[in-house]
């Protein structure tokens, strides 16, 4: 908690965060527009912090892990730098290997950020990015590359593993919003696709055997109300309709237990930051809702059955406080 401070009071965004084992990773960021190449490597068994350092410093960095690897793939340099008149994409692989604790490098076939990163089987899939439709796929097994193709280029892509397929589904076409879906079958090793219920850039986590893609900004460039299911276990997709009112884009998707946990966002083109938390309970297939303290652009995190949810539009040093919700206990509270 107190190094997420530090990050934030010196007004780095963007970050790229993953937990692996005993260790949580914070790399990279958007420091005045301008990549930052720290890494912030936190040993909760040792209770230590470590640094380290990118091999390009840059910002929009897709990250996963598989089997002993960490891997921080793709970015751009910052706004600084242009190339015909775009932030400069970037290819650069750092790879961080979790038994000898040393770093290596690769390159993606491509540069480009706001990639879609997820893992299935023994498969890291790093998908599109800056419209491309290039898909570059890690096996860990072998070591080994390879690459892919989605069936439309696109950023901002919401990514989900459900049973043995990763499930790549909206984002943005330049000005426009996609409802394509790229799955991959990790059994047959085989791509299809499907279709969204409507056009958008959504949130999505999985819980059971199901993906959920919640909301996100559509083509009229407001939060959506639409939430779109993926059942791993009966191949079919449902849709639900959250609540007037709880329409939003960038909200953040968690799950704890057999709950998705869908909290925060902003409110279409005003850019009002909401309050609004939706819950989806795996157990009972029920919709609830629940309310943040403040309005939140939230970054979250799971310790045991406890959620908590940070960020807020105050500047640094005025006092964000955070939300906490017991999943267990189903209570909320603004106090550890």
């Amino acid at each position: 908690m107190v190094r997420l401070i530090m990050l934030v009071r010196k007004y780095i965004s963007d970050v790229a965060v993953i937990s692996v084992g005993d260790k949580a990773f914070f790399a990279g960021g958007n420091q005045l527009y301008t990549g930052v190449g720290n890494v912030s490597i936190y040993d909760s068994k040792a209770n230590t912090w470590s640094e380290s350092r990118l091999s390009q410093a840059r910002f929009g960095i897709a990250v996963t892990a598989v089997g002993n690897k960490v891997i921080f793939a793709g970015g751009t340099v910052g706004y600084g730098y242009v190339t015909n008149g775009d932030p400069e994409k970037r290819a650069e692989v750092d790879i961080y290997d979790l038994e000898t604790n040393t770093w290596s490098t690769a390159s993606l076939s491509e540069g480009r950020s706001d990639i879609a990163a997820t893992t299935v089987a023994n498969k890291a899939i790093f998908a599109g990015g800056s419209g491309s439709t290039k898909v570059d796929i890690f096996d860990s097994e072998t070591g080994t590359w390879s690459t892919a193709a989605l069936s439309q280029g696109r950023y901002g892509l919401a990514a989900a593993i459900v049973g043995n397929k990763a499930i790549f589904a909206g984002g943005s076409v330049s000005s426009l919003y996609s409802n394509v879906v790229d799955i991959y079958d990790a059994t047959t090793d085989s791509w299809t696709t499907a279709s969204l219920s409507e056009a958008r850039t959504p949130a999505v986590t999985t819980v059971g055997s199901k993906a959920l893609f919640v909301g996100g900004e559509n083509s009229s460039h407001i939060g959506s109300t639409v939430v779109d299911i993926y059942d791993a276990e009966t191949d079919s997709w449902t849709t639900y309709q959250l609540p007037f009112g709880h329409g939003r884009s960038a909200i953040e998707a968690i799950t704890v237990g057999n709950k998705a946990i869908f909290a925060g966002g902003v409110e279409g083109i005003s850019f009002i930051l909401m309050d609004k938390v939706n819950i989806f309970d795996a157990e009972t297939n029920m919709w609830s809702t629940a309310t943040l303290s403040q309005g939140r652009s939230v970054v979250a995190a799971s310790v045991g059955s406890r959620v908590i949810f940070a960020g807020s539009d105050r500047f640094p040093g005025e006092g964000y406080g955070v939300d906490i919700y017991d999943v267990e206990a189903d209570l909320w509270s603004t106090e550890f």
